[in-house]
Protein backbone atom coordinates (compact mmCIF):
# COMPACT_ATOMS: atom_id res chain seq x y z
CA UNK A 1 0.00 0.00 0.00
CA UNK A 2 1.21 3.44 -0.72
CA UNK A 3 0.52 5.75 2.51
CA UNK A 4 3.29 3.46 5.13
CA UNK A 5 6.00 3.02 2.86
CA UNK A 6 6.84 6.74 1.40
CA UNK A 7 8.35 8.20 4.32
CA UNK A 8 10.19 11.02 3.70
CA UNK A 9 8.73 11.52 0.32
CA UNK A 10 5.27 11.05 2.08
CA UNK A 11 6.61 13.91 4.45
CA UNK A 12 7.65 16.17 1.80
CA UNK A 13 4.43 15.84 -0.37
CA UNK A 14 2.45 16.82 3.04
CA UNK A 15 4.65 20.10 3.48
CA UNK A 16 3.77 20.80 0.16
CA UNK A 17 0.43 20.12 0.26
CA UNK A 18 0.22 21.95 3.69
CA UNK A 19 2.01 25.39 1.70
CA UNK A 20 -0.11 24.93 -1.18
CA UNK A 21 -3.14 25.47 1.20
CA UNK A 22 -1.31 28.39 2.89
CA UNK A 23 -0.44 30.12 0.08
CA UNK A 24 -4.13 29.60 -1.36
CA UNK A 25 -5.53 30.47 1.87
CA UNK A 26 -6.07 34.38 0.65
CA UNK A 27 -8.24 33.16 -1.84
CA UNK A 28 -10.98 32.00 0.53
CA UNK A 29 -12.49 28.72 1.71
CA UNK A 30 -13.40 27.49 -2.07
CA UNK A 31 -9.83 27.96 -3.44
CA UNK A 32 -8.57 25.99 -0.77
CA UNK A 33 -11.30 23.05 -1.08
CA UNK A 34 -10.77 23.32 -4.71
CA UNK A 35 -6.58 22.90 -4.66
CA UNK A 36 -7.13 19.84 -2.65
CA UNK A 37 -9.56 18.39 -4.90
CA UNK A 38 -7.71 19.49 -8.07
CA UNK A 39 -4.13 17.79 -5.69
CA UNK A 40 -6.35 14.59 -5.00
CA UNK A 41 -7.64 14.12 -8.72
CA UNK A 42 -4.02 14.61 -9.96
CA UNK A 43 -1.74 14.10 -7.40
CA UNK A 44 0.32 17.29 -8.47
CA UNK A 45 0.26 16.45 -12.33
CA UNK A 46 -1.60 18.07 -14.74
CA UNK A 47 -4.62 16.60 -16.45
CA UNK A 48 -4.62 13.99 -18.84
CA UNK A 49 -4.53 15.31 -22.77
CA UNK A 50 -3.93 13.44 -25.92
CA UNK A 51 -1.41 14.94 -28.24
CA UNK A 52 -2.97 15.79 -31.98
CA UNK A 53 -0.49 13.90 -33.38
CA UNK A 54 3.29 12.17 -33.02
CA UNK A 55 6.09 11.30 -34.88
CA UNK A 56 6.16 8.06 -36.49
CA UNK A 57 8.96 5.93 -37.87
CA UNK A 58 9.07 2.60 -39.53
CA UNK A 59 12.24 1.68 -40.52
CA UNK A 60 13.31 4.49 -42.95
CA UNK A 61 10.08 6.23 -42.87
CA UNK A 62 9.15 9.31 -40.19
CA UNK A 63 6.08 10.60 -40.69
CA UNK A 64 3.77 12.85 -38.42
CA UNK A 65 0.40 10.25 -37.66
CA UNK A 66 -2.94 11.89 -35.85
CA UNK A 67 -3.36 9.84 -32.34
CA UNK A 68 -6.68 8.34 -31.91
CA UNK A 69 -8.83 8.51 -28.85
CA UNK A 70 -9.61 5.57 -26.67
CA UNK A 71 -13.49 5.71 -24.79
CA UNK A 72 -13.45 5.27 -21.24
CA UNK A 73 -16.19 3.56 -19.86
CA UNK A 74 -17.20 2.80 -16.16
CA UNK A 75 -19.07 -0.72 -16.08
CA UNK A 76 -20.25 -2.39 -11.98
CA UNK A 77 -19.38 -5.79 -11.38
CA UNK A 78 -21.74 -6.98 -8.60
CA UNK A 79 -19.55 -10.76 -6.32
CA UNK A 80 -20.73 -12.65 -3.71
CA UNK A 81 -17.07 -12.32 -3.13
CA UNK A 82 -17.10 -9.31 -1.70
CA UNK A 83 -20.20 -9.40 0.04
CA UNK A 84 -22.41 -9.04 -2.97
CA UNK A 85 -21.05 -5.63 -3.30
CA UNK A 86 -21.14 -4.04 -6.72
CA UNK A 87 -17.68 -2.13 -7.07
CA UNK A 88 -16.93 0.62 -10.25
CA UNK A 89 -14.28 -1.21 -12.78
CA UNK A 90 -13.12 1.54 -15.46
CA UNK A 91 -12.83 0.36 -18.58
CA UNK A 92 -10.21 1.89 -21.45
CA UNK A 93 -10.95 0.98 -24.58
CA UNK A 94 -8.90 1.32 -27.46
CA UNK A 95 -8.86 3.76 -30.66
CA UNK A 96 -10.99 2.22 -33.32
CA UNK A 97 -12.75 -0.27 -30.97
CA UNK A 98 -15.71 0.61 -32.08
CA UNK A 99 -15.00 0.83 -35.97
CA UNK A 100 -13.15 -2.87 -35.89
CA UNK A 101 -16.42 -4.83 -34.46
CA UNK A 102 -14.10 -8.07 -35.22
CA UNK A 103 -11.62 -7.32 -34.04
CA UNK A 104 -10.51 -8.89 -30.29
CA UNK A 105 -7.79 -7.27 -28.19
CA UNK A 106 -5.60 -8.49 -25.23
CA UNK A 107 -6.81 -6.99 -21.82
CA UNK A 108 -4.44 -5.66 -19.31
CA UNK A 109 -5.84 -5.37 -15.74
CA UNK A 110 -4.25 -2.72 -13.61
CA UNK A 111 -4.39 -2.59 -9.63
CA UNK A 112 -4.32 0.56 -7.82
CA UNK A 113 -2.49 1.30 -4.29
CA UNK A 114 -3.84 2.50 -0.98
CA UNK A 115 -5.44 4.84 -0.53
CA UNK A 116 -6.26 5.20 -3.82
CA UNK A 117 -8.63 4.68 -6.66
CA UNK A 118 -9.31 2.98 -10.15
CA UNK A 119 -8.75 6.18 -12.03
CA UNK A 120 -5.97 6.67 -10.68
CA UNK A 121 -4.18 5.24 -14.07
CA UNK A 122 -6.00 7.71 -16.12
CA UNK A 123 -5.86 10.74 -14.43
CA UNK A 124 -3.04 10.35 -12.25
CA UNK A 125 -0.60 8.27 -14.60
CA UNK A 126 -1.97 9.19 -17.99
CA UNK A 127 -2.45 5.48 -19.09
CA UNK A 128 -5.14 5.86 -21.58
CA UNK A 129 -3.50 8.97 -23.32
CA UNK A 130 -0.25 6.91 -23.29
CA UNK A 131 -1.81 4.03 -24.95
CA UNK A 132 -2.90 6.53 -27.61
CA UNK A 133 0.15 7.51 -28.15
CA UNK A 134 1.88 4.18 -27.99
CA UNK A 135 -0.36 2.80 -30.94
CA UNK A 136 -0.02 5.54 -32.96
CA UNK A 137 3.99 5.48 -32.98
CA UNK A 138 3.10 1.97 -33.69
CA UNK A 139 4.96 0.48 -30.44
CA UNK A 140 2.25 -1.69 -29.03
CA UNK A 141 -0.95 -3.42 -30.17
CA UNK A 142 -4.14 -2.24 -29.01
CA UNK A 143 -5.62 -3.69 -25.77
CA UNK A 144 -8.36 -3.12 -23.33
CA UNK A 145 -7.36 -1.46 -19.90
CA UNK A 146 -9.02 -2.97 -16.85
CA UNK A 147 -9.19 -0.65 -13.28
CA UNK A 148 -10.95 -2.68 -10.99
CA UNK A 149 -12.21 -1.50 -7.54
CA UNK A 150 -10.19 -3.05 -4.49
CA UNK A 151 -11.90 -1.47 -1.45
CA UNK A 152 -15.03 -0.32 -0.07
CA UNK A 153 -13.11 3.39 -0.41
CA UNK A 154 -10.40 4.95 -1.69
CA UNK A 155 -8.53 4.84 2.05
CA UNK A 156 -9.44 1.28 2.87
CA UNK A 157 -6.57 -1.59 3.06
CA UNK A 158 -8.21 -5.20 1.49
CA UNK A 159 -4.51 -6.07 0.29
CA UNK A 160 -6.10 -7.50 -3.11
CA UNK A 161 -6.39 -10.15 -1.02
CA UNK A 162 -8.82 -13.02 0.18
CA UNK A 163 -9.14 -11.89 3.89
CA UNK A 164 -10.13 -13.95 6.41
CA UNK A 165 -13.70 -12.03 7.09
CA UNK A 166 -16.43 -13.05 4.98
CA UNK A 167 -17.50 -10.89 2.03
CA UNK A 168 -13.41 -10.13 1.83
CA UNK A 169 -12.03 -12.12 -0.97
CA UNK A 170 -10.54 -9.28 -3.89
CA UNK A 171 -8.24 -11.55 -5.32
CA UNK A 172 -11.23 -14.01 -6.70
CA UNK A 173 -12.83 -10.59 -7.17
CA UNK A 174 -10.53 -10.01 -10.22
CA UNK A 175 -9.20 -12.97 -10.89
CA UNK A 176 -12.83 -14.96 -11.50
CA UNK A 177 -15.40 -11.93 -11.57
CA UNK A 178 -13.90 -9.32 -13.06
CA UNK A 179 -12.18 -11.26 -15.56
CA UNK A 180 -15.41 -13.23 -16.45
CA UNK A 181 -17.46 -9.59 -16.62
CA UNK A 182 -14.84 -8.05 -19.30
CA UNK A 183 -14.86 -11.32 -21.05
CA UNK A 184 -18.88 -10.95 -21.57
CA UNK A 185 -19.00 -7.59 -22.32
CA UNK A 186 -16.00 -6.73 -24.30
CA UNK A 187 -14.30 -8.26 -27.36
CA UNK A 188 -11.29 -9.87 -25.54
CA UNK A 189 -9.24 -12.40 -26.21
CA UNK A 190 -10.22 -15.17 -23.89
CA UNK A 191 -7.07 -16.66 -22.72
CA UNK A 192 -4.40 -16.26 -20.13
CA UNK A 193 -1.86 -16.08 -22.59
CA UNK A 194 -3.29 -12.62 -23.72
CA UNK A 195 -3.66 -11.12 -20.34
CA UNK A 196 -1.56 -9.10 -18.00
CA UNK A 197 -1.97 -8.08 -14.35
CA UNK A 198 -0.11 -5.03 -13.04
CA UNK A 199 -0.12 -2.65 -10.09
CA UNK A 200 1.94 -0.13 -8.05
CA UNK A 201 2.37 -0.64 -4.50
CA UNK A 202 0.03 -2.59 -3.14
CA UNK A 203 -1.37 -3.01 -6.24
CA UNK A 204 2.28 -4.42 -7.42
CA UNK A 205 1.34 -7.15 -4.19
CA UNK A 206 -1.76 -7.89 -5.15
CA UNK A 207 -0.75 -8.33 -9.05
CA UNK A 208 2.02 -10.89 -8.11
CA UNK A 209 -0.43 -12.31 -5.51
CA UNK A 210 -3.07 -12.96 -7.71
CA UNK A 211 -1.52 -14.24 -10.52
CA UNK A 212 0.60 -16.82 -8.27
CA UNK A 213 -2.46 -17.88 -7.30
CA UNK A 214 -3.68 -18.31 -10.25
CA UNK A 215 -1.57 -19.79 -12.95
CA UNK A 216 -2.28 -19.51 -16.38
CA UNK A 217 -4.49 -17.20 -15.78
CA UNK A 218 -2.13 -14.28 -16.71
CA UNK A 219 0.60 -14.46 -19.02
CA UNK A 220 2.46 -10.88 -18.24
CA UNK A 221 2.79 -10.23 -14.32
CA UNK A 222 4.43 -6.59 -13.74
CA UNK A 223 4.85 -4.69 -10.42
CA UNK A 224 5.69 -1.51 -10.11
CA UNK A 225 6.95 -0.80 -6.25
CA UNK A 226 5.57 -3.87 -4.69
CA UNK A 227 5.77 -6.10 -2.25
CA UNK A 228 6.65 -9.58 -2.04
CA UNK A 229 5.47 -10.59 1.80
CA UNK A 230 2.51 -10.27 3.25
CA UNK A 231 1.33 -7.09 5.09
CA UNK A 232 0.59 -7.82 8.51
CA UNK A 233 -3.10 -5.91 8.02
CA UNK A 234 -5.20 -6.55 11.04
CA UNK A 235 -8.10 -5.86 9.04
CA UNK A 236 -7.25 -8.78 6.21
CA UNK A 237 -5.52 -11.18 8.10
CA UNK A 238 -7.45 -11.19 11.79
CA UNK A 239 -5.41 -9.91 14.95
CA UNK A 240 -2.67 -13.24 15.10
CA UNK A 241 -2.81 -14.64 11.55
CA UNK A 242 -0.72 -17.63 11.53
CA UNK A 243 2.12 -17.96 9.63
CA UNK A 244 1.39 -20.32 7.51
CA UNK A 245 -1.70 -18.34 6.42
CA UNK A 246 1.34 -14.99 5.72
CA UNK A 247 3.43 -17.29 4.12
CA UNK A 248 0.24 -18.30 1.22
CA UNK A 249 0.31 -14.72 0.41
CA UNK A 250 3.58 -13.76 0.29
CA UNK A 251 4.68 -14.06 -3.22
CA UNK A 252 8.05 -14.41 -2.29
CA UNK A 253 7.75 -17.20 -0.56
CA UNK A 254 4.80 -19.31 -2.61
CA UNK A 255 6.31 -18.84 -5.71
CA UNK A 256 8.20 -21.97 -5.90
CA UNK A 257 5.11 -23.57 -5.39
CA UNK A 258 3.60 -23.05 -8.73
CA UNK A 259 7.24 -22.74 -10.36
CA UNK A 260 6.34 -25.36 -12.76
CA UNK A 261 3.36 -23.99 -14.08
CA UNK A 262 4.47 -20.63 -14.64
CA UNK A 263 7.37 -22.13 -16.73
CA UNK A 264 4.75 -24.02 -18.17
CA UNK A 265 2.17 -21.36 -19.66
CA UNK A 266 4.93 -19.01 -19.89
CA UNK A 267 4.37 -16.91 -17.49
CA UNK A 268 6.87 -13.28 -17.62
CA UNK A 269 7.12 -11.64 -14.72
CA UNK A 270 8.24 -7.04 -14.84
CA UNK A 271 8.76 -5.35 -11.76
CA UNK A 272 10.63 -2.75 -10.33
CA UNK A 273 11.25 -0.05 -7.65
CA UNK A 274 13.15 2.92 -6.74
CA UNK A 275 16.71 3.07 -5.22
CA UNK A 276 15.35 4.73 -2.14
CA UNK A 277 12.22 2.41 -1.55
CA UNK A 278 12.41 0.50 1.73
CA UNK A 279 10.64 -2.19 -0.06
CA UNK A 280 13.95 -2.48 -2.91
CA UNK A 281 15.53 -5.86 -0.57
CA UNK A 282 12.36 -7.47 -0.89
CA UNK A 283 12.23 -7.15 -4.97
CA UNK A 284 15.80 -7.94 -5.29
CA UNK A 285 15.14 -11.37 -3.57
CA UNK A 286 12.29 -11.93 -4.86
CA UNK A 287 14.27 -11.36 -8.82
CA UNK A 288 16.79 -14.04 -6.87
CA UNK A 289 14.23 -16.66 -6.70
CA UNK A 290 12.75 -16.26 -10.01
CA UNK A 291 16.10 -16.99 -11.64
CA UNK A 292 16.95 -19.60 -9.50
CA UNK A 293 13.42 -21.25 -10.31
CA UNK A 294 14.20 -20.22 -14.33
CA UNK A 295 11.14 -18.22 -14.26
CA UNK A 296 11.34 -15.39 -17.13
CA UNK A 297 11.52 -12.11 -15.40
CA UNK A 298 12.93 -8.81 -15.84
CA UNK A 299 14.24 -6.86 -12.52
CA UNK A 300 14.83 -3.06 -12.70
CA UNK A 301 15.66 -0.59 -9.85
CA UNK A 302 15.41 2.51 -11.24
CA UNK A 303 16.16 6.10 -9.50
CA UNK A 304 13.82 7.67 -6.70
CA UNK A 305 11.62 6.60 -4.31
CA UNK A 306 7.68 5.41 -3.78
CA UNK A 307 6.05 7.50 -5.50
CA UNK A 308 4.30 8.91 -8.52
CA UNK A 309 7.23 10.47 -9.88
CA UNK A 310 8.75 7.06 -10.24
CA UNK A 311 5.59 5.19 -11.93
CA UNK A 312 4.19 7.60 -14.23
CA UNK A 313 7.65 8.07 -16.35
CA UNK A 314 7.64 3.93 -16.25
CA UNK A 315 4.05 3.67 -17.71
CA UNK A 316 5.12 3.31 -21.78
CA UNK A 317 7.56 0.67 -20.83
CA UNK A 318 5.03 -0.89 -18.45
CA UNK A 319 2.44 -1.04 -22.06
CA UNK A 320 5.11 -2.27 -24.48
CA UNK A 321 6.29 -5.07 -21.84
CA UNK A 322 2.62 -6.34 -21.57
CA UNK A 323 2.56 -5.93 -25.45
CA UNK A 324 5.82 -8.13 -26.42
CA UNK A 325 4.76 -10.98 -23.96
CA UNK A 326 1.13 -11.26 -25.16
CA UNK A 327 0.78 -14.13 -27.18
CA UNK A 328 0.07 -12.35 -30.53
CA UNK A 329 2.54 -10.05 -29.50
Amino acid sequence: MIRRRQGPATRRLRLAFVAGTLVLGVAGTAGIVQYARTYWLYRGFSAPRNPATVVSRGGKRVERVKVGRGTQEVIYVRSAAIGNRSEAVYVYLPPGYFHHPKERYPVYYALHGSPGEAIDFDRVLDMGVAEDVLIAEHKIRPMIIVSPTGAPSPFADDEWANGVRRGQDWATYVSRDVVRAIDRRFRTIRKGSDRAIAGLSEGGYGALNIAIHNPGEFRVVESWSGYMLADKVTAVWGAHPSASLLAYNSPLLQVRHVARELRRDQSYFWFYCGSGDTLATQNVLFARALHKLAIPHKFQVRPGGHSWKLWRPMVNSALIVASEHFAGG
